[in-house]
């Protein structure tokens, strides 16, 4: 008996957004790229004096993002959550879904993390080493995992579907779009 042949979808954007260095807007960011200005800067806090043999990067400001996390009420503690909940709540906004958690939604989200939260490891190692056991949260190990973002996201904007993270080191962001074109492509979603 043959297989079935696969019928394959037609895969269409309908919603994009960036949170980068430079910027919040893709419209800015494609100025940006197109002007080529380099968002490439001296990392904030650290001093001149630091065995650090690199001391700059292409880093967000922290007003930057303090200015735009107001846009979706977004108030969790994490920067790498920050960062994905508004990237997401944006692309929603663009594909012009709603963003205020009032109704659910039936999409996927695959998210992209090289590293997740990793000031929150960092901090409860710090806090284990310097204060004791009891000085860890007890919600440590759930917000540091790389899955934290799309679970977060899930709830805030109630997607129903499929959620979950890939982490490929720099990839990463290109294997969660291929993951999700692909899911698209055979009807997986």
């Amino acid at each position: 008996m043959p297989a079935p042949s696969i019928q394959l979808r037609r895969v269409v954007v309908t919603g994009v957004s960036v949170a980068c260095a430079l910027g919040f807007e893709v419209e800015e960011l494609w100025r940006g790229l197109l002007e080529g200005r380099c968002a490439i800067s001296r990392v904030p806090g650290i001093p001149d004096d630091s065995p650090l043999p690199v001391k700059i990067a292409g880093c967000i400001a922290d007003s930057s993002l303090a200015a735009a996390l107001p846009r979706y009420g977004i108030d969790m503690p994490g920067r790498s959550d920050q960062l994905g909940l508004y990237a997401v709540g944006r692309a929603l906004e663009d594909a012009g879904l709603p963003t205020d958690g009032g109704r659910e939604l039936d999409l996927d989200l695959i998210v992209g993390s090289g590293h997740g939260g990793a000031e929150i490891g960092n901090e409860a190692a710090r806090a284990l080493h310097m204060e004791g056991y009891r000085k860890v949260r007890p919600t440590t190990v759930v917000r540091a995992m790389f899955n934290h973002t799309a679970n977060s996201a899930s709830i805030r904007y109630k997607l129903v579907g499929t959620s979950f993270a890939v982490s490929c080191a720099c990839a990463s962001g290109a294997v969660a779009f291929n993951e999700a074109f692909l899911r698209v492509r055979y009807g997986e979603a």
